[in-house]
């Protein structure tokens, strides 16, 4: 389990970032792992086509291709973003 960071400099998280953080299986006080969710919430992380919004009533993030009209809740790279996570928190150890 990776050790939960302490960092006076970060601020608490806002929901949409512990909603983000859910999806990765991170914990919003491990705030080495919440970098990565701050990276995964940036406009330019989305593949061109990709929107993402916030429903605050649901707590929880719609992600839409504008190209196709297909919606999910998932972000289109979260593998890329959970790969992140598994090698930050050390991968396969041997």
């Amino acid at each position: 389990m990776a050790e939960l960071e302490d960092s006076n400099k970060d601020p608490p998280p806002t929901m949409e970032k512990i909603a983000a953080a859910r999806q990765l299986g991170i914990h919003p006080k491990d705030y080495k792992m919440m970098r990565l969710v701050d990276d995964m919430l940036k406009a330019e992380s989305l593949p061109s086509r990709w929107t993402a919004i916030y429903e605050k009533h649901n707590d929880r993030w719609i992600y839409t291709d504008s190209r196709t009209g297909e919606a999910q809740l998932e972000h289109p790279l979260i593998e890329y973003y959970r790969g992140a996570v598994f090698m930050d928190k050390g991968g396969y150890r041997v």
